[in-house]
């Protein structure tokens, strides 16, 4: 899935999101093109793993991605 300029890999278990296989996109010839995520309210932004590390996502977390801030929502119940 594309993300902005970050492609990734989303698999939503019935839980939460796991994000992987971004790596490619995230480190370039140029450098970083860096993403921020937060956890929760009042975490703070923290980049993404540089090192391509997989992460999980939940309700109310966030990503900020390019110019476009991401949030998890639960839509239907």
């Amino acid at each position: 899935m594309l993300l902005g300029p970050i492609e990734a890999t989303f698999h939503f278990d019935g839980d939460e999101i796991s994000v992987t296989d971004f790596l490619s996109s995230y480190q370039t010839s140029d450098g970083f093109r860096p993403f921020f995520v937060r956890a929760g309210d009042g975490a703070r932004y923290q980049t993404a793993p540089e090192d391509g590390g997989s992460f999980t996502l939940r309700p109310g977390d966030r990503l900020v991605v390019g110019l476009a801030v991401y949030e998890v929502v639960v839509v239907g119940s």
